[in-house]
């Protein structure tokens, strides 16, 4: 079974307008090949997230889309990582994404087969309201309130345990993925949580190996 841990798990306290694996990250990242390349491809995915259809619900469906493909990179990372492995020798095991204990990661890798064969209505658009601080492109804009429209995922229970995967979790650390998970992307949105989750598990990569 896949245990979770809470504490272990991805926190935002703060966003940027950047969208792009930190820098300290990238430079060791980059010797890890395609791991490296799905990572980018993640969030590349997560940079053409301006739709510019008029209609609300097909705009939806083209996040659908964007977000079905940044997961699937996401969760390319490891199964490249699997090949990196193999192909320098390397002895100590492969680290998969569930090993981390995060609810976050563990739920963005079901994510992926939960957008793809679960839910119909799968995306929804809300406004949140955000303040800038230390934004040195437009310093006047500091202090000040902005409302962005941010993209989360319909996610509940009924649904999720729909997954063939759900059966490697314990039913009462489904909740508490769930809750947490839902907590996280209503004040933050899909993109941050999937830009921190390529962040953090492209960490754990480099501590590894």
């Amino acid at each position: 079974m896949i245990n979770i841990d809470l504490n272990k798990s991805i926190k935002i306290n703060s966003a940027s307008i950047f969208c792009r694996i930190e820098p300290a990250i990238e430079v060791k990242l980059k010797k890890f090949n395609q791991v490296y390349e799905h990572a980018l491809s993640a969030l590349r995915f997560l940079r053409q997230n301006n739709s510019n259809e008029s209609n609300q619900i097909e705009r939806n469906k083209a996040y659908e889309s964007l977000y079905r493909a940044s997961l699937s990179d996401f969760c390319g990372m490891e199964e490249s990582l699997k090949l990196y492995i193999k192909d320098n020798g390397i002895k100590k095991p492969i680290v998969k994404i569930t090993d981390s204990g995060d609810a976050v990661l563990c739920m963005l890798k079901e994510l992926r087969n939960y957008l793809i064969h679960i839910k119909e209505k799968k995306i929804d658009s809300i406004p949140q309201t955000y303040i800038f601080d230390n934004f040195t492109m437009a310093p006047e804009l500091n202090g000040k309130e902005t409302i962005v429209n941010i993209q989360i995922i319909d996610l509940r229970l009924e649904d999720f345990l729909k997954l063939t995967n759900s059966k490697f979790y314990y039913r009462d650390d489904i909740i508490k993925m769930i809750s947490y998970f839902n907590d996280l992307q209503n004040s933050w949105g899909i993109s941050e949580i999937i830009k921190c989750a390529v962040n953090k598990y492209s960490q754990i990569i480099i501590d590894s190996y």
